[in-house]
């Protein structure tokens, strides 16, 4: 279920400390590690890779 709101959040362009607060974690590090586990890379990678493609779904990629 969070892997799904993430990727809502993700497609809403909201910053990382609205996901955090939105998704109810303490601290951005257990979210990012969240994150990592859930796609393989880091916040920042994934990031970069949404910018390079555009037409990138982010439910394809987060398993």
């Amino acid at each position: 279920m969070q892997k799904a709101m993430f990727c809502s959040y993700l497609q809403l362009r909201l910053s990382t400390e609205d996901i955090l607060y939105l998704l109810g974690y303490a601290e951005s590090s257990s979210l990012l590690r969240a994150f990592k586990r859930w796609t393989g890379m880091t916040f920042k990678q994934y990031q970069t890779k949404l910018l390079t493609e555009p037409n990138l779904s982010h439910q394809q990629n987060i398993s």
